[in-house]
């Protein structure tokens, strides 16, 4: 049986190297040294050897335990969940520019949110399923003949068990190093970029389920004041008068679209004001900029600030400071409610009031069928609700429509049907609704 099991781990371990075969073409651009592929695969081996020994550790209890078939399921269903796994990672990694870890599954788990998205996903990333579903058949159709081929001697049974066990053993620590094999291993010496493309994915949610969570955040010694001191404004001595404020977020942009000249109306604005052109991104995901933008606070781990235990701690956010000279603070997003925790982000920053898809008047009728209210009849409701605020006023707009899949309404697709990419017409839709939001908020004077 112990060969039938390492013939298994060897077959997973081929499809793991041909992962990161397609892994390295798909995303050479960020690989800076692109000499470098014997060496990454080679160096790549002993993770996808460490990766394997830990996913088919349950079929290697069952083989030993004389379940053959039983085993054979066993290592069919946790390689297919590998294999998942690192097929996403070879679409998503261009997003992120790392191997995925314990924030992959925390945003699957916002079923809201990836239910409605998953038909788009399906057909816009259809290699990707294709792919997945092919490695899964031929790993099936592999395995289920090798049940009857490989003969299971019961002749040095006992001493090829423990040697297989022993090198089970060692796979799982990754060598007979003195610490176990880390993700910062991963790097060779002289291509800092390579640690993505030496590493997989199993390996690294794996690595980072061993973890141990954030500790609660420490409280002071006593008779120390906390830093950054307290801020206790004094309105009366307020020099400069207070204006309302309104902070777009808008998802997905940037100055090359502007360039472009596909959000014109962008274009036109920033001229009538200050506008920096060159910024430094802090973060590449939604769940991160929000309280990059409104907190001060940028990514400084592997999951969002907001997914982890000091989200209860966060302070001195902008709804928070500026709630403390007068000002009535609203946070806009017309996504489904509970979204990447944004409402319990935003009360927690200091704003009073959430507007979601829930407190929009026609959440059915407005609706993209994936993310939320399309961009332009929510950013009307805006307009309406920010008429209504008390001044002054803080209110925080977060767009959606410019979200993959870059779904559009029916009624605006004519006014881009010259436009081909996809993306590049929702860039233009969220534009014209912005346009639409200005002349809005003419109408319900917002100073």
């Amino acid at each position: 049986m112990w060969r039938l099991a390492w013939t298994y781990q060897g077959i997973l371990l081929l499809t793991f190297t041909v992962l990161r075969a397609i892994f390295f073409v798909w995303n050479a651009d960020f690989l800076e040294e692109k000499s470098w592929f014997l060496p990454i695969l080679l160096r790549g081996f002993l993770f996808d050897w460490v990766a394997t020994s830990w996913v088919l550790l349950p079929a290697w209890i069952t083989w030993l335990a004389g379940q053959k078939r039983i085993g054979f399921a066993v290592w069919l269903l946790a390689a297919a969940a590998s294999l998942a796994l690192e097929v996403i990672d070879i679409g998503y990694f261009p997003y992120t520019r790392r191997r995925s870890g314990l924030e992959l599954l925390q945003i699957l788990s916002f079923w809201q949110d990836t239910l409605p998205a998953l038909s788009k996903y399906v057909r816009d990333f259809a290699l990707g399923f294709l792919l997945w579903g092919l490695l899964v058949g031929v790993l099936f159709w592999v395995g289920k003949r090798l049940i009857t081929r490989i003969p299971t001697p019961k002749k040095y049974r006992l001493l090829g068990w423990l040697i297989s066990l022993a090198c089970l053993g060692v796979g799982l620590r990754g060598g007979l190093r003195l610490k176990p094999l880390s993700v910062v291993d991963a790097a060779p010496a002289g291509c800092p970029s390579c640690a993505p493309f030496v590493l997989n994915t199993t390996f690294s949610l794996l690595r980072a389920i061993e973890q141990p969570r954030l500790p609660p955040w420490p409280d002071p010694p006593p008779g120390i004041a906390l830093y950054p001191r307290s801020f206790s404004p004094v309105p009366e001595k307020a020099i400069l008068p207070r204006a309302n404020v309104v902070v777009f977020i808008l998802e997905s942009f940037s100055y090359e679209y502007i360039e472009r000249g596909h959000a014109p109306f962008l274009a036109s604005l920033l001229q009538k004001g200050l506008q920096v052109k060159w910024g430094f991104a802090t973060n590449s995901r939604s769940a991160e900029g929000v309280p990059a933008i409104l907190s001060g606070l940028p990514s400084w781990g592997e999951e969002p600030l907001i997914f982890t235990p000091y989200a209860s701690r966060i302070q001195y956010s902008l709804g928070e400071l500026l709630a403390k000279w007068g000002y009535t603070t609203a946070f806009f997003h017309g996504g489904n409610n509970g979204t990447m925790l944004l409402d319990a982000y935003t009360a927690q920053a200091g704003f009073q009031r959430y507007f979601g898809r829930n407190e929009y008047p026609y959440p059915k009728r407005d609706y993209d069928g994936t993310w939320g209210i399309w961009d332009e009849p929510f950013l009307q409701f805006c307009a309406e609700k920010i008429g209504e605020l008390r001044e002054p006023f803080l209110a925080v707009i977060f767009t959606l429509s410019s979200h993959h899949p870059y779904a559009i309404p029916a009624t605006f697709r004519d006014s881009v049907q010259n436009i081909h990419q996809p993306i590049y017409q929702a860039v233009r839709y969220t534009d014209w609704a912005l346009s639409r939001f200005f002349c809005a908020s003419r109408d319900y004077n917002l100073g």
